[in-house]
C-alpha cells in the first residue's frame, strides 16, 4: 500500500506528533479516545477500506481514468458523452453565491423536443453533486430517463459542491465562503434555482426531486417560503432526511465526534481530496474539506430539525438558547416519498416520524431491500421507481 494511505490512517488515529493547541502532542490526546471512537470492527473496516482505496490510487496513477473515460469529465461532458443535448447556466443567490445548473432540454435524438415540457429540478445529497444523476448508463440514470420521457431536466449543484464554488466577493479559500449550512442552501439556493428555471422555461411550476439532503432542503424551503412552495407542482422525496436520532453506521458517527477531533478527521479526508491525481468527480469537496466541519453544526441541529442560520449557530448554543423547529407541518406542497429498509442514514423509524408531520403525502412506498443510495444508483431503480413515479404523474 502506498505510504500516503498509511499516513492518512496515522493522522486519524493520532499516530503523529503534531502539537495540539494545549501544547501536548496530538497523539497523546487522541490515543486514549481511540477505544471510545473506534469501538467496533465496522470502524476499523471503514478505515482500512479508505486507506486501501487511497493506496491503490497512488500505486496506479490514472488507473480510474484508464478504465472509465467519464472519471475526469464535468457534468456537461458526461451528458454529451451519452449523446444527449446539454446546456449549462450559472445563477447567483441573494447572498452572492454562484450556482451551476445543468440542463438536458430534451431526449436523445430530439425526443421530446416539440411541445411544452414540464421542467424537473433534481437536487443531490450531502457531499455529492448534480453529476450523480447521469453517472449510470442512460437507461439507468434518472436524468436521462426523464429527458427521454419528454421532461425538461435540470440538475442543481448546491453551494460548495464541485461546480458551485464562486462568490461575488468572497474567495473560495476564505473561511467566510464556507460559513454556511443546509439552512442557507434551502433559503437561498433553492429559490435562486427554481426562479431561474421557471423564468428560462416560461413555466409557472416545476417538479422537484430531492435525494437525502436535497429532500431536507425541500422540506425547509417549501414550509418556510410560501411563494416558493406555490411554484412546486409535486415534491419527490427520495431517502428523505428528517432527523438523525436513529442513524446508524461508522461514517455517521464520525460527524458526532468532538470538534477538535473532527479537525483530525478533516486531515484524513484531506489526504485523499488534495491528492493531485484525484478528480473533482471523485471528491466533490476536493480541496475544501473544511465544509465537513462547518456542516457538523448542521448535522447536530438536524437531529431535532431546528431552524438556524449557520453564522449564528455558535452564539445560539453558547447562550444556552435553542432555535425554533422548522414547521414542516405547514408545507402544502404535495409530496411523494420513497424509503429503504437498509438505509442507515434514514432508517424506517425516522421515515415514520417524518410521515407523521406531513399532511399532504400523495404517495409513499417502502423498499425493504434498498439502502440510502439505491434511489439513484440502484440497478433496478428504473423498473421499481422511476418509470412508475413520473410516467403516472405527468
Amino acid at each position: 500500500m502506498a505510504a500516503s494511505g498509511f499516513g492518512c490512517a496515522a493522522k486519524l488515529l493520532g499516530l503523529h506528533s503534531a502539537p495540539h493547541a494545549s501544547g501536548a502532542p496530538t497523539a497523546l490526546l487522541i490515543q486514549p479516545l481511540i477505544p471510545q471512537v473506534l469501538q467496533t470492527g465496522e470502524m476499523w473496516l471503514l478505515l482500512g477500506a479508505l486507506c486501501l482505496a487511497q493506496g491503490l490510487e497512488d500505486a496506479i496513477p490514472g488507473a480510474e481514468m484508464f478504465h472509465n473515460p467519464e472519471s475526469f469529465m464535468n457534468i456537461s461532458q458526461k451528458i454529451h458523452f451519452h449523446g444527449y443535448p446539454s446546456e449549462e447556466y450559472e445563477v447567483m443567490t441573494e447572498d452572492g453565491y454562484f450556482l451551476s445548473l445543468n440542463r438536458i432540454p430534451h431526449g436523445k435524438g430530439g425526443v421530446g423536443r416539440s411541445g411544452a415540457r414540464t421542467p424537473v429540478l433534481i437536487v443531490h445529497g450531502f457531499g455529492l453533486d448534480g453529476g450523480d444523476w447521469v453517472d449510470n448508463f442512460p437507461d439507468n440514470s434518472l436524468a436521462f430517463i426523464l429527458a427521454d420521457a419528454g421532461y425538461d431536466v435540470w440538475l442543481g449543484n448546491n453551494r460548495g459542491s464541485s461546480w458551485s464554488r464562486r462568490h461575488r466577493s468572497l474567495s473560495v479559500a476564505s473561511q467566510q465562503f464556507w460559513d454556511f449550512s443546509f439552512h442557507e442552501m434551502a433559503m437561498y439556493d433553492l429559490p435562486a434555482m427554481v426562479g431561474f428555471i421557471l423564468m428560462e422555461t416560461q413555466q409557472e411550476q416545476l417538479f422537484y426531486v430531492g435525494h437525502a439532503q436535497g429532500s431536507s432542503l425541500g422540506f425547509i424551503a417549501f414550509s418556510s417560503l410560501p411563494n416558493l412552495a406555490n411554484k412546486i407542482k409535486l415534491f419527490f422525496a427520495l431517502a428523505p432526511v428528517h432527523t438523525f436520532r436513529h442513524a446508524r453506521g461508522p461514517v455517521l458517527k464520525l460527524f458526532f465526534l468532538p470538534d477538535w477531533l473532527l479537525k483530525v478527521q478533516e486531515g484524513f479526508v484531506g489526504c485523499y481530496c488534495r491528492n493531485p491525481g484525484t478528480s473533482d468527480n471523485s471528491c466533490p469537496l476536493h480541496g475544501h474539506c473544511a465544509l465537513l466541519l462547518h456542516l457538523w453544526w448542521a448535522w447536530e441541529l438536524l437531529a431535532s430539525f431546528l431552524t438556524f442560520p449557520r453564522a449564528a449557530a455558535e452564539n445560539i448554543w453558547n447562550q444556552g438558547l435553542r432555535p425554533p423547529f422548522y414547521q414542516i407541518e405547514a408545507m402544502t406542497v404535495p409530496v411523494a416519498m420513497w424509503s429503504g429498509g437498509h438505509d442507515w442514514v434514514t432508517p424506517p423509524v425516522e421515515t415514520q416520524v417524518l410521515l407523521s408531520h406531513l399532511s399532504n403525502v400523495v404517495h409513499y412506498e417502502h423498499f425493504p431491500d434498498w439502502n440510502h443510495f439505491d434511489h439513484h444508483w440502484g440497478m433496478n431503480a428504473p423498473q421499481r421507481m422511476y418509470r412508475v413515479k413520473f410516467y403516472s404523474r405527468n
